[in-house]
């Protein structure tokens, strides 16, 4: 083995015993302390780390949730639009206010100018609202005609 006056790592001193000799109390409570202490510390970071999973999920879960919502919405607005400017369902409104269809050769073509120069339109996303908007009321066709 080593020399007696050799130094020795308190490490050693606590777990190293000689023959016949028990380890003592004390160095064994250090230990166990240790240990329990260590383990401790890792069962308290895996619980904080489980807890943020289940959080983040919960979140996914919300927002997963709000963008379908938002799906279903524009689809029911795509809906309404397509069938509120439908000339099936705007020509009898435009016969009963007294407007009649015009000959093709006196309807206009206007067109835009050219813009100089056009930067894209960049916008920053928003932040997602915490409560769920309400719907907003559908218009009748009478304030639609009017706006």
């Amino acid at each position: 083995m080593g020399l007696p006056d050799e130094p020795r790592s308190p490490i050693y001193r606590i777990l190293h015993r000689g023959e016949g000799e028990a380890a003592p109390v004390r160095s064994v409570i250090v230990a166990l302390v240790i240990v329990a202490t260590l383990v401790a510390a890792v069962a308290i970071v895996r619980v904080t780390n489980q807890h943020e999973v289940l959080r983040l999920g919960y979140e996914l879960s919300k927002r997963t949730e709000y963008v379908r919502r938002l799906h279903e919405e524009r689809r029911r607005l795509e809906l309404e639009y397509a069938t509120l400017s439908s000339p099936d369902r705007i020509r009898p409104l435009a016969t009963k206010l007294g407007m009649t269809q015009v000959s093709p050769e006196r309807v206009r073509v206007v067109r835009r100018r050219p813009a100089t120069a056009q930067l894209p339109q960049v916008t920053p996303p928003a932040p997602l609202p915490t409560p769920l908007p309400t719907p907003l009321p559908t218009p009748l066709p009478t304030e639609v005609a009017r706006r």
